[in-house]
């Protein structure tokens, strides 16, 4: 199965809820797609979509499920953003290099769960929890995920660290 948005390029609204998710042998095509802001993203094993082109993650999320590995070096903004990955998959975010949770009243999650998921950020030197009263910026490592800031050399606001199982 496929879906061809080869054309798409960004999400224009904040108030928009749009969402791509490709599993089971899927795949979407959104080769020029560079600005994802506020766009839910979720990747499955054995499902393709090809996100070489985005930069901008801004309050949006992205889930990598089951041995899924990706690297998205030209992503250089993510405030507001969620990364899940579980079951081995791995995330790097290598051009993230400072990050604030956002003024959206929501929780934010960063979350690694299951032995060998790694969701890693390192060039992030800056990260700020802060935003709409007590939301929190969740990061969560769990049943041996992990999460690699290992960079962060400041840190404010609201911000909840978890490591919750061996090797996590």
């Amino acid at each position: 199965s496929m879906v061809d948005l080869s054309n798409l390029r960004r999400n224009l609204g904040v108030n928009s809820a749009v969402a791509l998710e490709a599993r089971n042998g899927g795949s979407i095509l959104v080769p020029v797609l560079t600005d994802a802001r506020s766009v839910t993203i979720t990747l499955s094993t054995n499902a393709t979509m090809n996100l070489s082109a985005v930069t901008n993650l801004n309050n949006g999320s992205l889930t990598l499920n089951a041995g899924v590995v990706l690297s998205l070096p030209g992503v250089t903004s993510a405030d507001g953003a969620s990364f899940y990955v579980s079951g081995g998959a791995q995330l790097t975010l290598p051009g993230v290099q400072s990050y604030q949770r956002g003024t959206y009243c929501y929780h934010t999650y960063w979350q690694a769960n299951g032995t060998g998921s790694v969701l890693s950020l390192p060039g992030l030197t800056n990260l700020v929890g802060a935003g709409c009263g007590s939301y929190t910026l969740y990061v969560q490592a769990t049943a041996g995920g992990q999460i690699l800031l290992t960079n962060a050399a400041s840190v404010d606001g609201s911000l909840s660290v978890l490591a919750d199982g061996t090797s996590s």
